[in-house]
């Protein structure tokens, strides 16, 4: 399952990624509107936060949509993005920091294992208080850590 919440007047974009839903249905949800908010985001010359949380149990990205999402975030729209990734899985969490270590990415990712510490950073890289997706990050808290 996803869910997701977009607030313009704080341009910040919050994705939850939850267990039982069909995984490839919610990446390909997730990068259409991850990439649609880019676009925006660009156009309006702003910056913009964005969260993804995935909760216990949710498959990380297989390697055909890992390839599209390296892909799509190639873009230029992606320039003005502050991304962090929130997950329990610590495998995926040094996968993650490996990449961002070897290849050069066109935004600002950060990976973590709470969701505090993730907004905290969104706060810092954007420069601003967000507290519509502080709010969604507590909403989803109580799923998070069990």
């Amino acid at each position: 399952m996803y869910e997701d919440a977009f607030d313009e007047s704080e341009w910040s974009y919050a994705c939850h990624f939850l267990p039982g839903g069909d995984a490839d249905e919610d990446y390909a949800r997730h990068l259409e509107k991850e990439a649609d908010m880019a676009v925006r985001a660009r156009l309006a010359r702003e910056t913009l936060a964005i969260l993804i949380v995935q909760d216990r149990g949710v498959p990380a990205p297989n390697a055909v949509w890992r390839t599209r999402i390296a892909s799509v975030t190639a873009a230029p729209e992606f320039r003005t993005i502050r991304c962090a990734i929130v997950t329990r899985n610590a495998l995926i969490r040094g996968v993650v920091t490996a990449l961002n270590w070897i290849r050069k990415r066109e935004y600002q990712e950060a990976i973590f294992a709470e969701l505090g510490m993730a907004v905290d950073w969104l706060e810092k890289t954007c420069e601003r208080p967000l507290p519509a997706l502080r709010d969604s990050a507590k909403e989803w808290n109580a799923a998070y850590g069990s």
